[in-house]
């Protein structure tokens, strides 16, 4: 049953998704929401003539709960984030090339390596935005294995919160009674934060340094997704390519 979000925008439910697609037959891609069909419109543009639909389904879990569901169907075929399986092994039933996951976090990671948006930055802005990395992946690690150990914590905190409200960014970062700070991890993320750095994190922090008062050109987080999905790299290709592939075995099978 579809419901009506804060915003006033209508969410379809898994179940109306579910029954629209049992009542199509053309072969569909399903993604995970709108950042994902910037970047996987012109998938559905240049596959047009071999009646390709790409689907937003409105989010990551209901994603994986379609797929279990048409797992093995060959006219659908799944895209979504890593998110969290970027730093451990995938979960039992989610190696299947059916489902198409991104190399890094997300597709905003993807498409940052593959289009190198960091050749946009002065030397002066590097200089500054490499600083505010330093402190916003420091949080970030420390919220991170907050929630991979289960707790409520989120990880979505704009970097502006960070980075801008000094008391917010000390409550965040206080350690709790008998809590480490996560080295080892920090570690990690810092040494590939292009990857396993959550993207929209990441872009929200490159645009912070592109798009400042003065600037010229501003640049904004659409605009840069969609400039990577009009010359995709490897990185955005390899999901061209399994397309390609599905399209293919759909049209022998039928």
């Amino acid at each position: 049953m579809s419901t009506k979000r804060r915003d006033g925008k209508v969410e379809v439910s898994v179940e109306e998704i579910s029954s629209t697609l049992k009542r199509s037959r053309l072969p569909t891609v399903l993604i995970e929401g709108k950042d994902d069909n910037i970047v996987f419109r012109p998938l559905e543009e240049k596959f047009a003539a071999r009646r390709l639909s790409v689907f937003p389904v409105g989010g990551r879990s209901k994603l994986l709960t379609l797929f279990k569901e048409f797992q093995g169907n060959n006219q659908f075929l799944f895209i979504a984030d890593k998110d969290a399986w970027c730093m451990s092994p995938l979960p039992v039933g989610f190696s299947t090339e059916q489902l198409i996951l991104t190399e890094g976090y997300s597709i905003e990671n993807d498409a940052i390596r593959d289009d190198n948006m960091f050749a946009l930055l002065t030397v002066a802005e590097k200089e500054k935005f490499e600083k505010d990395l330093e402190v916003f992946t420091k949080w970030y690690a420390l919220a991170f294995s907050r929630f991979l150990n289960g707790e409520e914590e989120t990880i979505k905190t704009h970097c502006s919160t960070i980075l801008d409200q000094p008391e917010k960014h000390l409550e965040l970062t206080t350690l709790k009674e008998n809590e480490q700070y996560p080295d080892v991890l920090h570690a990690a993320i810092s040494a590939k934060y292009k990857s396993v750095l959550r993207g929209k994190s990441l872009i929200h922090l490159l645009v912070r340094h592109l798009s400042y008062a003065g600037r010229m050109p501003r640049h904004n987080h659409a605009a840069l997704l969609e400039g990577a999905a009009t010359r995709p790299g490897p990185l955005l290709g390899r999901f061209y390519e399994r397309v390609d592939r599905f399209l293919n075995e759909f049209q022998v099978d039928t």
